[in-house]
């Protein structure tokens, strides 16, 4: 098998293997004990409001190798539960990695760092290299003199300062605990249900089971209030149906003691200088955030696809694959200019979106439903037309072509008709500001 990237972030560890288009189903950082069992990820996670006194969700932050408390079997350790997790993802490939590199939250210490190592390998996954999955995030994006990336984990917000230029290089890191995916969902739920009582009567959380139900259907919600302002919520109790309508305005201000916290980290750290905000796709899904943040904060607020660190690991695998049993935790990422790929100037070939090439050939149309004939590139989010915009070949030029309808910026810019395209330049389409990335890719021998 070919190598392997995988991102380990409590809220929803994502493995993608080189040379498929997209990765692997996030795996929660959840554990479920039945007995001496243990159930992790998404099946754990499928039954943790019917048995909450048997969940456990604390395994990977922090790491170590203490005991998980007498609710629990007794010797249990967190470090036995992770090595269950990285079990599980190992024994989901169909053949063994060759080789896998890890992208790990950058507020991690070096026990926790030591012993990931050490459990990664003994279920299986033969670890070449370790970098700060912000550092990778920033290298996927593009080139800047500095920026800011912005990620949640189950637990924490976390923001990370970095540097660009040649490289992308980790600056500092600044951690919130208890401001996390968790507490979120918690928020959600409870606001949501307090919805349906007033409205229907119905109270999902008077059961485990109807709590998750609630719980199942909260990804659905939030993925369709990301591209749309409501949505119908519905659930089943019994033989009736209750719906009522969600919206983005009104659960992000159920949502708005974690964006202080999460604000108030940014704007400490956000200064003229700092450049563009990356913000990962999972505190990008929280409803509202992006649109605080883009009101809130001085500069370009940008959307990162959700593979972005697995993504760049492997494409910038040679910096960071370490031969040895040792292996160093990247915090600065050198790039090159062959490596990146991007060749600032040249005539573009391809497009990037979510870690996926697009050859441009003769032209290419963007939208949600570009027309039928051309070739095309289909987006579903928030604020993109059906046909947003096109890139046509102009004799030796690439142009971008800017239809009606629709936010489309160049380089963080209000993108102009016509306007010529080079390798290295970004397209930021939509409310979302869905980042799409031109690059030069040279023909073999």
């Amino acid at each position: 098998m070919p190598a392997v990237a995988l991102e380990l972030n409590d809220a929803g560890l994502l493995l993608l293997r080189e040379g498929e288009p997209r990765p692997a189903p996030e795996s929660p950082g959840v554990a479920l004990f039945e007995g001496q069992a243990v159930v992790v990820g998404a099946a754990a996670a499928a039954r943790a409001c019917l048995v909450p006194r048997a969940v456990h969700d604390r395994f990977w932050d922090p790491l170590g190798p203490e005991s998980l408390g007498i609710h629990f079997p007794p010797g249990l350790r967190r470090a036995d539960v992770a090595h269950a997790h990285l079990r599980s993802l190992r024994d989901a490939l169909q053949e063994p990695a060759t080789e896998v590199l890890l992208a790990v939250p950058g507020f991690w210490q070096r026990p926790a760092l030591s012993l990931l190592l050490s459990l990664a390998r003994h279920a299986g996954l033969p670890v070449v290299g370790l970098v700060d999955a912000a550092v990778a995030a920033g290298a996927y994006f593009a080139r800047a003199e500095s920026f800011l990336h912005v990620d949640i984990t189950r637990h924490r917000s976390v923001l990370t300062t970095l540097r660009g230029g040649e490289s992308v290089e980790r600056v500092r890191t600044v951690d919130a605990d208890c401001s996390g995916q968790a507490a979120a969902e918690r928020l959600l739920r409870e606001a949501i249900a307090r919805r349906f009582v007033l409205e229907t009567r119905f109270d999902p959380l008077h059961s485990g089971a109807s709590e998750q139900a609630l719980q199942d259907a909260l990804t659905g919600w939030l993925a369709e209030l990301h591209r749309e302002e409501t949505c119908p919520a519905r659930l089943r109790a019994g033989r009736r149906e209750h719906t009522i309508e969600l919206s983005r305005r009104s659960l992000a201000s159920d949502l708005d003691p974690l964006y202080r916290t999460l604000l108030a980290q940014v704007a400490a750290e956000a200064r003229p200088s700092a450049g563009p905000l990356l913000v990962s796709a999972r505190a990008a899904r929280l409803p509202g955030l992006l649109e605080r943040l883009r009101t809130e904060v001085r500069g370009e607020v940008i959307e990162l696809p959700p593979d972005a660190a697995v993504s760049a690991a492997l494409r910038f695998r040679a910096r960071i694959r370490h031969a040895g049993e040792a292996v160093p935790f990247v915090t600065r990422l050198a790039i090159s200019e062959s490596e990146a790929d991007r060749r600032p100037g040249r005539r573009p070939t391809h497009l990037m979106n979510g870690g996926v090439a697009h050859a441009i050939g003769d032209g290419i149309a963007i939208g949600t439903a570009p027309p039928s004939g051309r070739r095309g590139l289909g987006l579903r989010h928030a604020g993109i037309a059906a046909h947003h915009c096109s890139l046509l070949v102009e004799g030796a030029e690439i142009r971008l072509e800017v239809l009606p309808g629709g936010i489309t910026l160049l380089n963080g810019e209000p993108a102009e008709d016509r306007a010529p395209l080079r390798a290295g330049d970004r397209l930021s389409l939509g409310e979302a500001g869905v980042v799409l990335q031109l690059v030069a890719v040279e023909e073999g021998p």
